[in-house]
């Protein structure tokens, strides 16, 4: 039996231990290598549960009108009692500075033709040096649906290339090694509308803000550090540092542009013109949840190929990591259909099974095709539109309870 009560995070007793041997993917400096895992489920480990349901506040928090916005990164009791409880460096850093800085609502996005109905805001969280970039969906579900089952005036464009002006074709090559022989990659038709009236919007701010890092009051501490270290007075109450990590968060239809968002920036970051950082690689991290099929195969190759390239080299520019997260027997998932060509990226997969308070990290039987063990075990027919909005961690994404957190 399934939960139906929204609920901001799971209480302790809520969150299943997992019986046997359990992963951490979500909060690991390196993400786990779908070698080591067997073939199949894997649980997740607690504080795996933990951050999946901060992330999929943050998602909620992008139906929000300005007004009633939530920070993107809740503090809550069963947080701060696996701080304590397990010392990971990644628990160990506070986030509750966080604090939204762009938005879809801004006036300078307004004016932006916006027929999906769709939002998005960038938060800054000082503290990890880290850009939040969340995306809701469509106003209800049934409207994304309408939307996934459309035809193109064209049947021959129901699959289209990538626009070049957001995947450069020879960068697409460099990042892959393809050659011309090997297939372009091709995305469903109905993304294309929102890819260029939110999604580009986004990806551009984002880009402005790498470049020109927010500024951030500095704390008591910060100054005298800054004092100590150079033996001078302090200069000013304000600094900037560069980014280091961009978590990219979507529900829905947010989803499928938050990964051609995550793409195009990859594409953007790893340009080999482009010199190398003086920091560390900024580190790339989609969340996606409710994500339909975006592309076809080679697409899905594509995806597999980056975050793979990621996880077994040191990158000079950045790194990609996707999860997509499906909440048991959600109908989005499945839509849409293979027999279009489309497919799921292999790696990555976060299912939530029958019960809601244990999530799977899915590992195929075959590499470059999706796993037979987790959401595609549930046959289409059997599938169900209520567990679009979730659980996730206890959390349901729905834009009437955004303010009840």
């Amino acid at each position: 039996m399934r939960y139906n009560l929204a609920l901001p995070l799971l209480a302790t007793s809520a969150i299943a231990v997992p019986y046997g041997p359990f992963t951490s993917i979500l909060t690991s400096p390196v993400e786990a290598e779908s070698s080591s895992l067997p073939v199949g489920r894997t649980p997740l480990s607690r504080v795996d549960m933990v951050e999946l349901g901060r992330l999929a506040l943050a998602v909620n928090s992008a139906y929000c009108p300005t007004e009633r916005k939530l920070q993107p990164h809740p503090s809550s009791g069963l947080t701060i009692q696996e701080r304590k409880r397990k010392r990971h460096d990644y628990n160990a850093r506070t986030q509750e500075g966080s604090s939204i800085i762009r938005s879809s609502e801004d006036g300078e996005y307004t004016g932006v033709n916006n027929q999906e109905g769709m939002k998005w805001y960038i938060s800054h969280t000082p503290s990890t040096d880290t850009l939040t970039l969340a995306f809701s969906s469509l106003k209800s579900t049934d409207d994304l649906l309408e939307l996934l089952a459309s035809s193109p005036t064209n049947p021959d464009e129901t699959l289209i290339s990538l626009p070049s002006t957001l995947f450069p074709p020879n960068q697409l090559a460099n990042l892959t090694g393809s050659s011309g022989s090997r297939s372009q990659p091709k995305v469903h038709h109905s993304y294309r509308s929102a890819l260029f009236s939110q999604g580009e919007p986004a990806l551009q701010a984002i880009l402005e803000l790498i470049d020109t890092p927010p500024l951030t009051m500095l704390t008591p501490a910060d100054v005298l550090k800054s004092y100590i270290a150079s033996f001078r007075a302090p200069e000013a109450g304000v600094s900037s540092r560069p980014i280091k990590k961009i978590d990219i968060v979507g529900h829905g239809l947010g989803s499928a542009i938050g990964l051609l968002v995550a793409l195009s920036l990859q594409l953007e970051l790893s340009n080999p013109s482009l010199p190398a950082p003086s920091s560390s690689p900024i580190a790339i991290s989609a969340t996606l949840f409710g994500l339909p099929r975006v592309g076809d195969k080679a697409f899905a190759q594509l995806i597999d190929a980056l975050t793979q390239a990621s996880t077994s080299s040191t990158p000079a520019h950045s790194s990609l990591r996707v999860h997509r997260v499906t909440s048991y027997a959600d109908t989005v998932a499945h839509l849409p259909e293979r027999h279009l060509g489309l497919s799921h990226p292999s790696r990555g997969e976060i299912w939530i099974g029958a019960d809601p308070r244990i999530g799977y990290i899915c590992v195929p039987e075959q590499q470059g095709r999706e796993s037979d063990a987790c959401s595609a075990s549930i046959a289409l027919e059997r599938t169900s539109l209520l567990d679009h909005n979730g659980p996730f961690a206890g959390v349901w994404i729905q834009p009437q309870v955004c303010s009840s957190y």
